[in-house]
């Protein structure tokens, strides 16, 4: 049996579950890249509909697939090339400020650099529209879960559910309720990251150039006048 043969033989079929703990279907299918490693896998959700993940999304954590959601990998993304986008500057400000490149090798790279900056800042745009969608999808789905799970206390109180009935469902919607409260913790989180940046740094000032303090005069003391020898006449 291949290799591939065997990894697909080993995933095939398994659940699939989020970082959170949440069920979102199994493995029907996978591809592998040219160093025999888990390209892509294709997972059936239980709502019927078909998705394709690739390795940066998915973590296999003792025969556990998680699949990582899309939109905190793009954030944790964008983080980090803002991060090194930033840096990138200073170094380049660091370098002019101190002399060491020129004033118009400065300049273009500071444009490529401002370029590249600037293309990240439409993509932190949309990841931002992104997020707010998936927060106000997730706040509406606690506050259903919660109004459902306070019907269940009241049927509970007046007799109309059994002590076991309502322990299942009790349990099982503390724990959606849980799971749904830390990702939207973690929605928030990021979109404060995202929306508020690191500023690029303003542009450097040209170096000063170089001023070397002329020499101070060094006094010259006379030379002393030779004493020449008193003559004396005697009379």
């Amino acid at each position: 049996m291949g290799h591939h043969a065997e990894i697909l033989k080993r995933f095939l079929g398994k659940s699939v579950s989020d970082v959170y703990g949440r069920n979102v279907g199994n493995v029907v299918g996978l591809t592998m890249d040219d160093r025999g490693e888990i390209a892509t896998i294709g997972v059936e959700h239980g709502n019927g509909t078909f998705g394709t993940y690739d390795s940066n999304h998915v973590m296999v954590e003792g025969g556990a697939i998680i699949l990582i959601p899309v939109w905190k990998v793009d954030a944790e993304k964008l983080v980090k090339e803002f991060a090194l986008a930033h840096k990138r500057l200073q170094a380049l400000d660091s370098l002019m400020h101190e002399g060491r490149i020129t004033q118009y090798v400065y300049s273009d790279l500071r444009k490529a650099y401002e370029t590249a900056t600037n293309e990240l800042e439409e993509v932190r745009k949309t990841l931002i529209e992104k997020l707010k969608a998936r927060g106000d999808e997730v706040e509406f789905q606690v506050r259903d879960m919660e109004k459902f799970l306070a019907n269940i206390e009241v049927q509970h109180m007046t007799g109309e559910i059994d002590d076991e009935a309502y322990q299942l469902a009790a349990d099982s919607l503390k724990l959606g309720l849980s799971q749904l409260v830390t990702e939207k913790k973690d929605v928030e989180t990021i979109l404060t990251e995202i929306t508020h940046p690191e500023a690029a740094p303003p542009p450097a000032a040209p170096a000063p150039p170089l001023i070397t303090a002329p020499p101070a005069p060094v006094a010259v003391k006379p030379p002393e006048e030779e004493q020449k020898p008193s003559i004396v006449l005697r009379m």
